[in-house]
């Protein structure tokens, strides 16, 4: 429970500084990340091979679409602090109930907005809020 917490916490705040700003700031999931490391060693649930493969697999798939898909560097951040904190399988669900998320959420901007979304911009969106809604739908699941 304290972990779900420091992560919730975690997100609530990348979510809240995404949305204002367009950025997530750099030192809340490397924190959160060693707080949760620091409570599962506490209650000896820590497994620190699980760390490391959730880390480098999701680190390593948004360093490459912060590289390549005009994406942010604090997403990889993120992403890889997550990997690291619930390890891969758990990480995987997040992120695909925050994909699932994030496009119902583009198909219904682009159907309420039709024909005022203007062609040449491309419509993106802050990240964290909906990583935050995919960490807390898996967490009921």
């Amino acid at each position: 429970m304290i972990v779900q917490i420091i992560i919730l916490i975690a997100l609530a705040i990348a979510s809240f500084t995404d949305i204002r700003k367009g950025e997530i700031p750099v030192w809340v999931f490397p924190s959160a990340a060693i707080l949760v490391c620091t409570v599962r060693f506490w209650e000896g649930s820590f497994d620190l091979m699980s760390s490391i493969i959730g880390f480098f697999i999701y680190f390593t798939i948004y360093i490459l679409f912060a590289l390549f898909a005009k994406s942010g560097g604090g997403d990889a951040i993120m992403m890889g602090s997550m990997g690291f904190m619930i390890y891969a399988y758990p990480t995987l669900k997040v992120i695909i109930i925050s994909l699932l998320v994030y496009i119902v959420t583009v198909i219904a901007i682009v159907i309420s907005k039709g024909a005022e979304l203007d062609r040449s911009k491309r419509l993106q969106l802050p990240y964290a809020p909906f990583v935050g809604i995919g960490y807390a739908v898996s967490c009921m699941m």
